[in-house]
């Protein structure tokens, strides 16, 4: 038998209320001090106001009482909040979002929800990918041991990977570990590609069926937007207009003023994303020096991975800088633009912070995994390494490209998710519950609202400044799992921890947030439907370009085997080709050797004199081969997208019928309305017709 839906009474959006809650009395009284004039100029008033010029010191609404379970008397939201969901005990029971969303109010309770589904989506993603990883590590790939012996056993030498005056030649063999196992490279990881673009869209079917239910649950369909003037919008404009609504004269900005203020907001968003750009590329530079660093010190040992890892700490720590000003950055444009409104303002601010995020998190790890090594010319050209900034000579090592986005992922996720993110937010939790009950032995005689003065003021907007890392981490899952399979697990242990222990800050560290009545999570709805189907054409350009599995199985297809892989993914280059400075110290160093190999699949050899270091018929052909796959790869997603989204309705059949019971209701009860009004008119018309005949007579 199902469970009726019954929609909450104390919810700030319910249409028949029997009496005020909490959170509407904050609402109601939050927006009346908000209209207040306390002026007769431009912009003088509101609370929010007087906050600015420092005439008020703070302000903001008291929690129920204490969070410690009390012997007697009635137990509060905030006592059951802390006791059933900021208690470590209860952390792995389900989250109580029906008093979340009471006490704090509907954009906290979405927002817990999400994460709530994103971590139970998370833990199916991470069994599937753990044991995909694990198969691929112990199954012999038995079809894949010709690759294995050919690097095992080869008496070929790499080209140096750096300037040729400086570098040397290396071994071939040196690089058999990253040929032996195939934990990361497999069949398995590259179905692994296709199960996380289908795994997205189901989580965003069944996010936005969440999201409707508790719109109705909540009573939050009938929720209209805030269009009223968003505090300090008055004081920025110069110019003002007749109301086309209200008819009275209200501040406005003029044609001018918009113009410069959208292009000085573009021109910082293009410049922060050029610099973004600019530093990756610096960094290639650095990778360089230290390949030359390297080899001068003797430190030849390992080097690819020595300085694949240098460039990953360098760019993990640029992404950890510009993470702590994305925000400054992002506020201080979007209060240069000026947003009428409220909801406009935090759509623009979301919409900025998004882009910085995701340009900032994964510039480098697209450019490495799909854009590294594709400009390289080949080892004898000098002009590549006479630019300090050309990124022309950077090539990826002999593990493949896969191998260094590996790295410089494990790198990024190390640095900014689990240390700077979940390992900072568990410390600083920590110090701030010593702090404050050090505050409070020290003030057991105030009153509620000078104690709670003490506990740490609630970041403006600080919902949204949480869902844009969940939704980094998410677009992290999307776009990289194929390259690190563990990713999903990593993950969901972060977000567990992070939830939780925001769930104790709230509760027991943090003032009451003021509620906000919203139906969702905004425009982060869209940005994570443009990121589940952009993620659709990420794992099909890694899984064809960065990974070797497509790559081996088109050798197998062109040759019939994988016996003479190895010697058409690396090009031979002439030794006599290098100036001859550098010829005769290669020369030196191994004699009788004649060619090198260098990491550029499928060019003609030094023999071909016309052609020689070009692109051959087969690099086409492989080309055209990998463009069809990336085709019809996203083609069965997309299909298979359309399916699902099919398949799991936006609305469930009992949303369906309460709201169709609903609104009968309602024309059932205005028809009746309507009736009572039209039987009342008539018979006053017949009275008064009585009375004229009467008259008459």
């Amino acid at each position: 038998m199902r469970k009726p839906l019954k929609n909450s009474w104390q919810t700030i959006g319910r249409r028949q209320p029997k009496f005020m809650t909490q959170a509407e009395r904050i609402l109601i009284a939050h927006n009346m001090l908000r209209e207040i004039p306390f002026g007769t100029k431009k912009g003088e008033k509101g609370l929010e106001s007087l906050q600015k010029y420092g005439v008020v010191a703070d302000s903001f609404p008291l929690h129920e009482g204490p969070s410690k379970l009390t012997p007697h008397g009635p137990l509060t939201d905030r006592q059951l909040l802390a006791a059933f969901w900021g208690d470590v005990v209860n952390a792995p029971k389900e989250q109580p979002t029906d008093i979340i969303q009471k006490y704090f109010g509907p954009e906290m309770g979405f927002y817990f929800i999400f994460v709530d589904l994103f971590n139970k989506m998370l833990a199916i993603a991470a069994i599937v990918s753990v044991i995909l990883f694990f198969l691929g590590c112990v199954i012999p790939w038995t079809n894949l041991k010709a690759v294995t012996k050919s690097v095992c056993l080869s008496k070929e030498y790499l080209c140096p990977v750096c300037d040729p005056s400086v570098c040397l030649l290396e071994h071939f063999k040196d690089y058999c570990s990253y040929y032996t196992k195939f934990c990361y490279d497999n069949f398995g990881t590259f179905f692994l590609g296709m199960f996380i673009s289908i795994w997205g869209t189901i989580f965003f079917e069944l996010w936005t069926r969440e999201r409707n239910l508790h719109k109705v649950k909540w009573n939050l369909m009938n929720v209209e937007l805030d269009t009223a003037m968003r505090p300090g919008y008055a004081e920025q404009t110069d110019a003002v207009e007749k109301s086309p609504i209200t008819g009275e004269m209200e501040p406005t900005m003029s044609r001018q003023s918009l113009t410069w203020r959208y292009g000085a907001v573009t021109l910082m968003m293009i410049g922060m994303i050029l610099f973004i750009v600019h530093f990756v590329l610096l960094t290639t530079a650095f990778q360089a020096s230290m390949f030359k660093h390297f080899v001068k010190t003797g430190q030849t040992n390992n080097l690819q991975i020595k300085v694949d890892s240098f460039g990953a700490v360098l760019q993990a720590i640029f992404i950890v800088i510009v993470d702590k000003i994305k925000k400054p950055a992002a506020r201080y444009m979007t209060d240069l633009q000026n947003c009428r409104t409220q909801y406009e303002y935090d759509e623009s601010f979301i919409l900025k912070l998004w882009i910085i995020s995701f340009v900032n998190g994964f510039t480098a790890i697209l450019y490495t995994a799909l854009l590294k090594g594709v400009f390289y010319t080949n080892p004898g050209d000098t002009k590549i390494y006479n630019d300090f900034y050309s990124f022309r000579k950077d090539i990826c090592g002999a593990g493949g490209c896969s191998e260094d986005t590996r790295i410089l992922l494990i790198f990024i996720v190390i640095t900014e998710t689990i240390l700077m993110k979940t390992t900072a937010k568990l410390v600083m939790t920590y110090l701030n519950y010593i702090n404050i009950q050090k505050k409070f032995q020290e003030h057991k005689e105030r009153v509620q609202w000078e104690t709670a003065y003490l506990y740490g003021k609630m970041a403006e907007r600080a919902v949204l400044e949480h869902v844009t890392e969940i939704i980094h981490r998410l677009t992290m899952v999307l776009f990289c799992t194929t390259i690190l399979p563990l990713l999903p697990l990593i993950i969901f242990v972060c977000n567990f921890i992070d939830t939780r222990v925001d769930a104790f800050v709230y509760v027991n560290l943090r003032r009451r947030p003021i509620p906000r009545k919203v139906t969702g999570l905004g425009v982060w709805y869209f940005i994570m439907h443009f990121v589940v189907v952009i993620s659709v054409l990420v794992n099909a350009l890694t899984s064809s370009l960065t990974k070797g599995f497509l790559k081996m199985e088109f050798h197998r297809y062109y040759y019939g085997s994988l016996d003479i892989y190895i010697q058409t993914r690396f090009s031979k280059f002439a030794i006599k080709d290098f100036s001859k400075s550098v010829a005769n110290k290669l020369k030196k160093q191994v004699k009788g050797i004649d060619h090198c190999l260098y990491n550029r699949p499928y060019r003609y050899p030094p023999d071909n004199k016309k052609l020689k270091y070009q692109s051959s018929l087969i690099r086409f052909t492989q080309f055209a081969y990998t463009a069809g796959f990336i085709i019809v790869y996203q083609h069965v997603v997309f299909i298979m997208h359309a399916l699902i989204s099919k398949s799991i309705p936006n609305i469930s059949t009992d949303v369906k019928e309460y709201l169709y019971y609903q609104i009968t209701k309602e024309k059932r009860i205005l028809r009746k309305h309507r009736n009572q009004i039209f039987m009342a008119t008539r018979r006053s018309e017949n009275s008064n017709m009585r009375r004229v005949t009467i008259t008459e007579l």
